[in-house]
């Protein structure tokens, strides 16, 4: 028995008015007690939070404490001392219908998105696995039948989560304890309110000295008695802390559970590596070992919370104690934890590369990380965009078809004109003789609180957001913001120094001002009373740009007109006043505004026409805009957006024969797609891009091949240059293209006339500089095409597709001097090749003849010497004999690039080939690597589980070693 729970006895027997509170106790401590036993299934990898843990914490307040002091506590005090000791952990009994609940709510959802943002993350691996699981089928089965990983992932997810909210829901079970099961009697002898007391002391322990500094310091107890919630609450933080012994967690559990989480087994080896633990009235000393960097850390950090109870204790005696004479509380000066067999540098942290914040801060500001000083316009008026988008769909969400399309969305958005960008810009005379270009932006959005203003503080920050998450995750995916705020408010410190912003949230009722000075190094923040609550929520960012009235260089777009007219109005002689700069920032604004649907004043005068930005091309499944156009150039001139903003991108990297496209991404995060400054496309975003091309291109063919009877060839060019799946809509209308014969040009065929034929001989020149020729031949008629068609590299594709086979007469090559740029000579390598392109078979010893000796070992030799080859290439399967040392080019590995046999047989040859033993050197065919080819191709071999030797593979590669030379030699000779 406790000596807390004697003197409760005591004080019960000598006044019978605090009776409720012993028989309260006794009938709580052994529910509490089955309760606490019931938190290992929930979180069996953690210490143990049963009964142990709150008899260890009264055994610790009673040490602190001793006998006199805790006569001095009234009844009350000591029945809430009990009571909190025994349901502070009352929190982490999960029952399982609150785990089913948690698992479909937007709190869990965005707790593993949170996790996902991180891959060092201890839990990612976990998270990754449940977010790859379809959560719904899980719930409609019985967790029994739940697969072992998915189980044991959802454990540590779920405990973690719960941990996270303990104290708050500790708090809750002890207002309404039937939710966890519990039957603890509220018989009106306690009033509710002392409940009420203690379900904030529980809290508390989970909570700052703030929270427990706003808990009163005296309350009424029972009948005459008084109670002193505050100082209740320091000692079961302060009980809980010091439950640092050995033996915390459960060994048969942990055997249960198998191998830990890191942190898991950082708790463990805290408690393990304590030596030394005595606790007194006067003080504390514990002393710890470790060889472990995180368990010293962790070690250290508990150490510090333990100095820093203290310490906040004894600074603070007269606001805690009841009255002076309960004296103090004990030092905590001897926490010591030692590191074994390695050094500390500074923190007790593990060493690390550490970044100087202040640095990294100034090349983030400096100029090279984005193109433009002007580049801030775009990333604060999408931040206003994003805003605008909030608070309309706040108030707005529960219209559900309002958001069936960007579309509907946009209609109704329009209706109302308090949804709007207004931006001013005016000139301000220095005393210096120079001027400034004053910018006001301000938005009617969503406004920034005094929470998102420590968001916009803390550069990158902004998604630990979690209230403005919890909105996002509700809009619909194209709707939702690019970014949240933070990154791409700091590049305006790019172009200036000091900024100020005025807003007033949505959920507040009054302003803040909030000033930058010296790039966001100095700030201060006002609070504003608002005299009129009528005004609505709002952000107004406003600068002074620093200018020069004629500036020594300047830039500007080939496209902006105002700029233009700067120009050539300007005369160096008469005028003092260049104005180019604020013509720049005033096509930045415009060209930003173009591409929205949301009206943005300049000035007082509106500058987008609203209705015109607005994309019927809305893909629901992709949540894209995208509209295509079928052209017959292979020129680049797509254009990619991401959230309305174009990305500056090389075409060529998300390149589409014969088609442009406008495509503009409404989903997704900004760091999904593109680069630190949102100006580029990432590796893994163009990945991403090209496969929602991939999908959505040929829906949209499909669709403009059944409306526009008269383009049906170029979009049947446009599908079928692109895409190999076969559609049962886009039938082969390219072949109707016609092409003239090379003496008469009035003479005209049909491309699908002349793929017709069984045989035609064809003549292909390609050089670097010069146009493509094709020249397509039967029955002594020559028909070329016409180069400005720009349709020979497909074709010449198409017939390696039409035909089935085809000998290369020749390769040959010649330097041709040209001209270009009017005066600068340039040498330029054309290749010629002459193909007979036929539908019927060709014999075994053609194919040798032609593959062997034409294309390997002469005509590739020939096309070695232009430099662009590699000297290894892959030998095709030219004859049965050898198909069991060959290998498909799936197979083939980076350090040998496949370069595809430009003959075709019956064996497949396309897809077969045998790494080549022979290797140019000085102009001859020499063996090289023939015993690493043997290894190799057996490799590959077992890997595909093929049945074949070592021996076998080698007599086989020795066979065709011995014919090639004998093939080399009769050919030279």
């Amino acid at each position: 028995m406790s000596l807390i729970y004697r003197t409760l006895k005591e004080k019960c027997n000598d006044d019978r008015d605090l009776a409720p509170l012993l028989a309260q106790w006794e009938f709580d401590q052994k529910l509490l007690s089955n309760a606490l036993r019931s938190i290992a299934y929930s979180f069996p990898h953690y210490s143990m939070h049963d009964e142990s843990h709150s008899n260890t914490i009264l055994l610790q307040i009673e040490k602190i404490l001793g006998l006199e002091r805790i006569r001095l506590l009234s009844g009350t005090d000591l029945w809430l001392i009990l009571e909190s000791a025994y349901s502070h952990d009352l929190g982490m009994v999960i029952p399982e219908k609150d785990k089913m609940e948690a698992l479909e709510s937007a709190d869990f959802s965005l707790y593993l998105e949170g996790i996902m943002q991180d891959p060092n993350h201890e839990s990612f691996e976990e998270a990754k696995l449940i977010k790859s699981s379809d959560i719904k089928e899980l719930l409609a089965k019985s967790p029994k039948t739940w697969p072992l990983e998915v189980s044991k992932s959802l454990t540590i997810l779920l405990a973690d989560f719960f941990r996270r909210q303990h104290a708050t829901r500790s708090k809750n079970i002890l207002n309404q304890p039937t939710h966890i099961g519990l039957s603890s009697p509220r018989t009106g002898l306690i009033p509710s309110r002392l409940f009420n007391v203690l379900g904030k002391i529980t809290e508390s322990h989970g909570k700052d000295h703030n929270y427990v500094m706003s808990l009163h310091q005296y309350e009424d107890g029972i009948a005459s008695d008084k109670c002193h919630p505050r100082l209740i609450s320091f000692l079961l933080r302060l009980g809980d802390l010091l439950d640092i012994d050995n033996g915390r967690f459960c060994p048969v559990m942990l055997s249960s559970f198998g191998r830990l989480p890191k942190t898991s087994e950082t708790h463990l080896e805290k408690h393990n590596s304590i030596q030394h633990l005595y606790i007194s009235q006067s003080h504390i000393e514990i002393r710890a070992k470790t060889k472990d960097y995180e368990v010293y850390s962790l070690l250290s950090t508990w150490f510090d919370w333990i100095k820093n109870e203290i310490g906040f204790l004894n600074g603070n005696l007269n606001t805690i104690l009841p009255s002076v004479e309960y004296g103090g509380f004990p030092s905590a000066n001897d926490l010591i934890v030692e590191l074994l067999d390695y050094e500390v540098i500074e923190n007790s942290q593990r060493p690390r590369i550490d970044i100087d914040a202040d640095k990294v801060m100034e090349m983030l500001r400096g100029t090279n990380l984005y193109s433009s000083s002007n580049v801030f316009i775009r990333e604060i008026l999408q931040n206003s965009v994003d805003a605008l988008m909030l608070r309309f769909f706040l108030e707005n969400e529960s219209l559900s078809e309002t958001f069936d399309s960007p579309n509907k969305m946009y209609e109704k958005f329009r209706a109302n004109d308090s949804y709007k960008i207004d931006i001013t810009l005016s000139e301000l005379q220095r005393d210096n003789g120079k001027l400034s270009i004053l910018m006001d932006i301000e938005d009617s959005g969503i406004g920034i609180s005094k929470e998102e203003i420590s968001f916009l503080l803390k550069m990158g920050s902004s998604n630990k957001n979690s209230k403005r998450k919890k909105i996002v995750q509700r809009m619909p995916e194209w709707m939702k913001p690019s970014g949240f705020f933070g990154i791409g408010f700091h590049s305006i410190f790019q172009a200036v120094d000091n900024v100020t912003i005025f807003t007033k949230s949505i959920y507040d009722s009054f302003q803040y001002e909030i000033h930058f000075r010296e790039k966001g190094k100095l700030v201060k923040i006002r609070k504003i009373e608002s005299e009129n609550n009528l005004v609505k929520s709002f952000t107004k960012i406003s600068v002074e740009i620093d200018s020069e009235r004629i500036p020594y260089r300047f830039t500007y777009k080939y496209d902006n007109k105002k700029a233009l007219e700067i120009i050539s109005n300007y005369d160096s002689l008469l005028d003092d006043n260049f104005p180019i700069e604020k013509a720049n920032l005033i096509y930045d604004i415009s060209t930003f505004a173009s591409e929205y649907a949301i009206p943005v004043f300049l000035n007082g005068v509106i500058i987008n026409n609203s209705s015109t930005n607005i994309s019927e091309d809305f893909c629901k499944e992709s949540n894209c805009n995208l509209s295509i156009y079928p052209i017959l150039t292979n020129m680049p001139g797509s254009e990619i957006s991401f959230r309305n903003q174009k990305v500056l991108t090389n075409n060529r990297e998300l390149y589409f024969s014969y088609l442009q496209f406008n495509l503009d991404i409404l989903n997704g995060k900004a760091d999904d797609f593109l680069s630190f400054s949102r100006e580029k496309l990432t590796n893994d975003g163009k990945k991403r891009i090209r496969d929602i091309l991939e999908k959505e291109i040929p829906v949209k063919l499909e669709s403009l091949y059944q409306a526009y009877d008269n383009k049906r060839k170029e979009i049947s060019l446009a599908y079928h240059s692109n895409f190999l799946k076969p559609t049962s809509t886009i039938r082969d209308d390219w072949k109707d293209f016609e092409i003239s014969e090379k003496k008469d040009s009035n003479k005209k065929k049909k491309l699908r006339e002349l793929l017709d034929q069984s045989t035609i001989d064809v003549q292909y020149e390609d050089g670097h500089s010069s146009s493509k020729s094709l020249e397509i031949s039967f029955m002594e008629e020559i028909y070329l095409v016409d180069p400005r068609l720009d349709i020979i590299s497909f074709l010449i594709e198409q017939l390696f597709i039409e035909y089935n086979h085809f000998q290369l007469f020749s390769v040959s090559s010649k330097t041709e001097t040209k001209v270009v740029g009017g005066n600068i000579p340039i040498n330029d390598n054309i290749i010629k090749e002459k193909f007979r392109f036929s539908k019927h078979m060709f014999s075994e010893d053609e194919i040798i003849y032609l593959s062997v000796i034409e294309y390997f070992f002469h005509s590739y030799k020939l096309i070695y010497k232009g430099g662009t080859r590699i000297k290894r290439t892959y030998l095709p399967l030219f004859r049965k004999k050898y198909e069991q040392i060959s290998i498909k080019s799936k197979d083939v590995s980076p350090s040998l690039p496949y370069i595809q046999p430009i003959y075709r047989s019956e064996f497949d040859l396309y897809q077969k080939c045998i790494i080549n033993p022979f290797v140019i050197e000085n102009d001859n065919w020499k063996i090289r690597g023939l015993e690493e080819a043997k290894k190799k191709t057996f490799e590959i071999k077992s890997a595909n589980n093929v049945s074949i030797t070592l021996d076998e593979i080698s007599n086989l590669f020795n066979d065709l070693v011995e014919e090639i030379q004998g093939i080399l030699n009769q050919h030279n000779e």
